[in-house]
């Protein structure tokens, strides 16, 4: 996961988002407490979003309570107690970071690469335990890994194809939070969509980056001197539609609570993030206005 699945502050009451950095904490907690801390180091908020879609959905109300950090033991947090949900998600996070570092040392070069590649060898054992805790999901991590692997490495490949691994393995990551049949299909659907928006985010984020470094990225397949406003529009137009499914199945599911912390991530913290990504002189403004 790669970090564009955020809350957009501002617009969320103070109560909001003292319960989202609760959820946040206590996963990083979980995290540390199943993985060490330098799996930690991995959590992103894209997971803070399944974890709390999964307390959502559960029939059982949701506790907090105050607990403290330990990276700032003088300042209480707010936390939350449903361990067994967080210890699940910290099992999910870990795998699916861990395949996004074997991604980075076979595509990355330099110091990204080697500091990729050492966090494998240190979280080695880490993967090997979340692997036994969630077999299908592993595997299915396995398979989309060799699968995006083997479609990057094309000479023509749609965007869609591009996208279709991540997307799946989302999809997968998404439907085991729930055990009902009908709850687990909305959520694959809902998963396969913000895998898509997940994946065109991050290469459109990177489109100058791949074209300087000559790398794949699903945007550029048929450009010999791009238009990188065209190129920004088309991926635009592509995410809207993604980010759109994804809300649609979001309003087939039963929530029972966070409706406004989770309508706040998709329909307004990722598009903001959007805008940033497809508009980058949003960002020039808004840095220009700050220093103002």
């Amino acid at each position: 996961m790669f970090g564009y699945v955020r809350i957009l502050k501002e617009e969320l009451t103070f109560s909001q988002y003292e319960d989202y950095r609760g959820i946040y904490c206590s996963l990083c907690r979980r995290t540390g407490k199943r993985y060490g801390h330098v799996a930690r180091l991995l959590l992103s908020y894209d997971m803070t979003f399944v974890a709390a879609l999964r307390l959502a959905l559960n029939d059982q109300p949701v506790v907090f309570c105050k607990g403290r950090c330990p990276y700032n033991p003088f300042a209480k947090r707010q936390c939350c107690q449903e361990s067994a949900v967080l210890d699940t998600v910290a099992d999910m996070s870990l795998l699916l970071c861990y395949g996004q570092l074997q991604d980075t040392v076979t595509d990355a070069r330099g110091p990204k690469q080697w500091g990729a590649w050492l966090l494998t060898k240190w979280l080695k054992k880490a993967r090997r335990l979340a692997g036994e805790r969630l077999p299908e999901l592993a595997a299915t991590v396995e398979e989309c890994l060799a699968a995006q692997a083997a479609c990057e490495s094309g000479m023509a490949v749609s965007p869609d194809a591009a996208a279709d691994a991540t997307a799946r393995m989302t999809a997968a990551m998404m439907a085991a939070l729930s055990a009902d049949d009908r709850e687990r299909r909305i959520l694959e659907r809902l998963g396969y969509c913000l895998g898509r928006w997940i994946y065109f985010m991050d290469a459109a984020d990177d489109l100058e980056k791949d074209v300087k470094a000559n790398a794949f990225n699903p945007f550029l397949q048929s450009e010999r001197e791009p238009d990188f406003a065209a190129l920004r529009l088309r991926a635009e137009q592509t995410l809207c539609a993604s980010l759109n499914e994804c809300i649609s199945a979001y309003d087939l599911l039963d929530i029972r609570r966070f409706d406004g912390i989770l309508r706040n991530i998709l329909q307004k913290g990722c598009v903001a993030g959007q805008l940033l990504v497809t508009h980058p002189e949003r960002k020039v403004r808004e840095t220009n206005e700050r220093s103002v």
